[in-house]
């Protein structure tokens, strides 16, 4: 036996299919309010088996795991060159809805060694009653592990953690296999029914008097509108409407056929809006996101540019004030400089004066003019022969 005790990763897509949108964190919803969405995700390993190493048929069991501890299989695979062949039988099923009311349907899926899962069909009892189901499958795969989880319809584009049976290595077909041990990841228990309030889905699963494909289709309509894929992605909701129309119309009139064609196509459909709006939503939050950043970048940068205005204002403002203060105190000097200068000039002209005066008084009185030795004090008038004039001389006091 070939033993390679690798661990790969999970690469987060799906064989044939696009790569399934998945969000982690949480999202606003539009108004800004509530978060709408969030998707956490768990991972597991499991054996995969390279069934290429070996032409022809060989088989490998399934058991249950702890959710559905009774339940078992057996799955015989035939590998081709282009394709392999499964053909599957499992025993001791229960009622998925007892693991949630989202839950209506088993889901078949491989596990390639990088963690890619893909989706090989749906795993459905064979009636109400019955704990036994049937499937017949094929793949391009080499190399993959395989796994039976419960999901709310057919058309999932990811596994949930809700794993009920896994593939068991047989001892008959040890020695001839590689196996690797492949990590992959599910979505958790509760994703689906995020947005949804209550027990809204209940009465879809607890219907059992309708036809299961029905109820899947209800089922994912629910779910993607919960989604918001009426405002995602209202082209596919539309075609959406039409089929569960037309599901709605074949299952009232009791044509089975047609009423299966039609829900498993709006079963489709409403998978793939979910996945649109999972993608635009996550898109538009990180729009919001830059948009905010942006919003936070101008704002800083107006705020720095009113900083800097302002800085500037007050640098003018306080030059100006300087200027206005040099200004005054210029003028202040100049007047005191000419209140000097006035006071000098008045003080010069009356000095100017008084030696005017003083030099045309002695011419007054000539003949007596300066008296010989007493200074005079005070001026005196002496009469003359004409008794209105008199002759001013000085006397001592």
């Amino acid at each position: 036996m070939k033993f390679a005790g690798l661990t790969l990763l999970l690469a987060g897509a799906l064989g044939a299919q696009a790569p399934n949108p998945v969000q982690s964190g949480v999202t606003q919803s539009m108004n800004g309010s509530e978060p709408v969405f969030r998707v956490e995700v768990t991972s597991r390993s499991i054996s995969a088996v390279n069934y290429h190493n070996r032409q022809g048929s060989t088989k490998i069991n399934f058991v249950g795991t702890s959710l559905m501890p009774e339940a078992k299989g057996e799955a015989n695979v035939t590998a081709n060159t282009g394709a392999t062949r499964i053909s599957l039988h499992f025993d001791h099923l229960s009622n998925p809805a007892q693991f949630g009311p989202e839950y209506l349907t088993y889901v078949l899926w491989a596990i390639t060694p990088e963690g890619r899962a893909e989706r090989l069909g749906e795993v459905t009892l064979k009636d109400a009653n019955s704990r036994t189901a049937e499937l017949y499958a094929t793949t391009d795969l080499q190399s993959y592990g395989m796994i039976v989880t419960a999901e709310p319809y057919f058309s999932v584009s990811q596994p949930s953690d809700v794993v009920v049976m896994e593939n068991f290595i047989r001892k008959d077909t040890a020695g001839t296999l590689e196996v690797i041990d492949a990590k992959y990841e599910l979505l958790k228990r509760g994703v689906y029914t995020l947005n949804i309030q209550g027990n809204a889905l209940a009465p879809i699963a607890t219907n059992l008097k309708v036809p299961l494909q029905l109820r899947e289709a209800r089922l994912a309509e629910a779910i993607a509108k919960a989604q918001g894929a009426d405002h995602y992605a209202p082209d596919v909701m539309q075609k959406v409407a039409v089929n569960m129309q037309n599901a709605e119309g074949f299952y009232t009139s009791h044509n089975e056929k047609e009423l299966n064609t039609n829900a498993r196509e709006a079963t489709q459909e409403s998978e793939d809006a979910r996945r649109i709006s999972i993608v635009k939503e996550r898109e538009e939050a990180e729009q919001a996101t830059r948009e905010a950043a942006a919003r936070r970048e101008a704002e800083a940068r107006a705020q720095a540019a009113a900083a800097t205005a302002q800085a500037n204002a007050a640098t003018t403002e306080a030059a100006m004030q300087a200027e206005l203060r040099a200004k005054a105190d210029a003028q202040k000097a100049e007047a005191e400089r000419e209140k000097r200068e006035a006071e000098i000039a008045m003080n010069n002209a009356r000095s100017a004066q008084q030696d005017a005066e003083a030099a045309r008084l002695p011419s007054l009185n000539s003949k007596s003019w300066p008296p010989p030795s007493k200074a005079l004090t005070r001026p005196v008038c002496r009469p003359r022969k004409t008794p209105s004039l008199c002759a001013i001389a000085f006397v001592n006091s």
